[in-house]
């Protein structure tokens, strides 16, 4: 089994990571001779994050990695255990699986032929090609916000497993938006975490088969390579998100 790291970081903010990880698969794992396994890392930026900002444009642009999900689907389950939430909030399990939920919709209203199925909780962690679909809370390497691992059957083409780590480093909520505003032009002002939802969408866009865009003009999409803090607006997808789904139909 190869192992691909996919990190694209511009020169101007160097970083670097020493992943560990596993495997993570179906149902069904077959042999690591057919896989290649890929290891998708979304870093924090090395000035620790630059807050919050809003939509202002609607990117055109997306990038494929080479792999689509089963025609079927897949289902996934969730670790809501060891989530680290700002000090004097709180957050439920259902809530955090609500989160989870909500951020696979976003890929399957682009595209209906992208169908994710909710399998239940586990005690699973994501890393390791065990037959889960595993998203869970765990301590990554400083820097790394979260981590998905992909693998891929290289006789089809397509995702055997994928699983992805949040890092309980960093504080996670699950914010609110006022009446009024939208994901695309809200920036909660507390607490200070970073939003289950926005990465957790943008984490899932590697799960659907769409690489990290890095241009400052793809900044405002889903796939733009780095999260902040507060931030709301990967919640949504950019045309160029859409047309990614769009184009990775199983």
């Amino acid at each position: 089994m190869k192992r691909w790291l996919l990190l694209l970081i511009p020169v101007s903010l160097p970083l670097l990571f020493f992943v560990l990880g596993g495997c993570g698969g179906g149902n069904n794992v077959p042999s690591a001779g057919d896989l290649d396994e890929h290891v998708i890392v979304h870093p924090v930026p090395t000035d620790g994050g630059r807050g919050c900002s809003i939509s202002t444009s609607d990117p055109n642009n997306y990038a494929l990695t080479g792999w689509k999900l089963p025609s079927g689907g897949i289902t996934y389950r969730v670790n809501p255990s060891r989530v680290k939430v700002p000090s004097g909030y709180s957050l439920t399990a259902d809530q955090i699986i609500q989160a989870i939920k909500d951020s696979f919709a976003v890929w399957s209203e682009a595209n209906p032929a992208l169908v994710f199925n909710y399998g239940g909780t586990t005690s699973a962690q994501a890393g390791r090609l065990d037959g889960i679909n595993a998203i869970s809370w765990r301590r990554l390497q400083a820097g790394a916000l979260a981590v998905t691992y992909v693998w891929v059957s290289r006789a089809t083409g397509r995702v055997v497993e994928a699983d992805t780590a949040f890092n309980n480093l960093y504080a996670w909520y699950d914010f609110s938006i006022p009446d009024g505003y939208t994901a695309d032009n809200y920036c909660p002002d507390r607490p200070v975490a970073y939003d289950i939802r926005n990465i957790a969408t943008h984490e899932f866009g590697h799960w659907v088969g769409l690489a990290d865009l890095y241009s400052n003009a793809d900044k405002d999409a889903t796939m733009y390579g780095y999260g902040d803090v507060q931030e709301l607006k990967k919640r949504t997808l950019a045309t160029g998100d859409r047309n990614g789904a769009l184009a990775v139909t199983p």
